[in-house]
């Protein structure tokens, strides 16, 4: 059962779950709690909607630009062009969403740079 906003704030640190569904390595999930632990400076780590601090880590995701009038684009979804790699951190009670960007945390290493892309 998730916590109360009164335990949570008994409880300086948050807690993170990983979705044993989710395909990040182990090392993929140590790097992100540990990137996140050390960003989240305020604490208790408490989530804004509903006050628990119980927070599933994600899988890694792609983010890509919507266009709607991009030529080729299906109702603006875009089939090609740049991505962001990003994982979320998901409220365990609310399911409130945080969106990070995998490169920049370290989570993921930066893709390499094409000099011809196809």
């Amino acid at each position: 059962m998730p916590e109360t906003s009164d335990e949570a704030l008994a409880n300086d640190e948050a807690t993170f779950g990983f979705n044993p569904t989710f395909r990040l390595s182990h090392e993929q999930r140590v790097k992100a709690e540990a990137w996140i632990r050390s960003k989240w400076t305020k604490k208790p780590s408490l989530c804004p909607i509903c006050g628990t601090n119980r927070w599933t880590i994600s899988e890694t995701a792609e983010l890509k630009p919507f266009n709607e009038y991009q030529t080729g684009a299906i109702g603006g979804l875009s089939f090609s062009g740049p991505t962001t790699p990003v994982f979320m951190v998901i409220c365990n009670n609310c399911a409130y969403t945080m969106v990070f960007n995998a490169v920049i945390s370290g989570v993921v290493p930066r893709p390499p740079i094409m000099a011809n892309p196809l």
